[in-house]
């Protein structure tokens, strides 16, 4: 479950609240209900769009939070949140080398906006790296890996990198 409560994706006012907190809350039909009436009144509604792919991605509907991530990326696509999103459900789905140009996408415009305004880069370093080991092209889960830990200091690349170069030794062994 992704937590929104950081503000981002402009969550504020009346039901797009509500929904939002019961979604933190995991009540995620009761939530679904109140984005419903809400997208019927406004089916351009951004944060709306993104807060019902997370809510479908976490009842493991991927398919329906696609189309949602997809509405959102029509309305805002500059928004690295929506491309983000969108990696995470395709990699869920197994769509690894959309997975991969999603999350590549969601970097490039996180970066330009810089970690003050994006603070979740490592959270698309994480989906990145995951496309490529799964599609065991393990050199370029390293490069990115160590360049998203220059970048983010993240503990879980760390991670990643530890199982990168295991992965990278076993090969070499097999050989």
């Amino acid at each position: 479950m992704k937590d929104l409560s950081q503000g981002r994706g402009r969550m504020r006012g009346g039901k797009l609240e509500t929904a939002r907190r019961l979604f933190l809350r995991n009540r995620l039909l009761e939530s679904q209900i109140v984005l419903n009436g809400l997208l019927r009144r406004e089916p351009q509604n951004y944060a709306a769009n993104l807060l019902m792919g997370n809510i479908l991605s976490d009842l493991g509907r991927l398919k329906d939070a696609l189309i949602r991530f997809d509405r959102a990326l029509a309305i805002e696509p500059m928004n690295p949140e929506g491309h983000e999103l969108k990696a995470n459900a395709l990699l869920g789905e197994g769509c690894l080398k959309e997975a991969e140009r999603c999350a590549r996408s969601a970097l490039k415009l996180a970066i330009k906006l810089g970690p003050d305004e994006y603070p979740a880069l490592d959270l698309i370093y994480d989906i990145l790296v995951n496309s490529l080991i799964e599609q065991k092209r393990f050199r370029s889960a390293e490069k990115v890996a160590l360049e998203g830990i220059r970048v983010t200091k993240s503990d879980i690349l760390r991670c990643h990198l530890d199982r990168i170069r295991r992965c990278l030794t076993s090969t070499k062994k097999g050989r």
